[in-house]
């Protein structure tokens, strides 16, 4: 159901916003997109709505890995100049999905503390440079280009073992 065929204008309002059009012309496109979001926002409301349950360890690891893949390259950012915004958003997920799976693989041996120490660094990194940058990632000085790559990488190379642990691999 998300984001679903009907919520796939978010980056054609963000071109429009960002262009020199008039605001005008992001009426419409804004709107049908609005609409979307609050009827799918009362379906989930009225609904069950999970992630299956075998998929949880998997997605864990692929959040924080598609924000290394295509957020920090400037790929879904649309001018917004919102990494810090979208990398919080991609913590809280990466942690609510952890936290859904974390006995099972404490239970088979892996610690999580340092994974959860990670995402409260990744959280801390994020507030610090929502607060210093409001510009594209690749305009942020070479030092904190690096340091959110560092803390990226790290958390995921820290993520990896939840997916490995948790995802059914089937061999014929």
């Amino acid at each position: 159901m998300w984001p679903g065929p009907d919520l796939e204008g978010y980056a054609e309002v963000e071109k429009l916003l960002w262009s020199k059009r008039p605001v005008k012309d992001a009426a419409k496109p804004a709107r049908a997109l609005a609409d979307a979001v609050d009827k799918t926002a009362r379906a989930l409301e009225t609904s069950h709505f999970a992630i299956p349950a075998p998929d949880y360890g998997l997605r864990t690891h692929e959040v924080m890995e598609e924000f290394e893949r295509f957020d920090m390259r400037g790929e879904r950012d649309f001018g917004a100049h919102a990494l810090p915004t979208a990398l919080r958003g991609d913590v809280t997920s990466t942690r609510l999905t952890l936290d859904a799976v974390r006995s099972l693989v404490e239970g088979r041996g892996l610690d999580t503390a340092p994974i959860y120490d990670q995402l409260d660094e990744l959280d801390k990194i994020a507030g610090e440079f929502d607060e210093k940058y409001d510009t594209a990632f690749d305009k942020w000085s070479q030092k904190d280009r690096m340091r959110l790559q560092s803390a990226v990488a790290r958390a995921n190379e820290l993520l990896a073992p939840v997916a490995t642990m948790t995802v059914i691999r089937r061999m014929d």
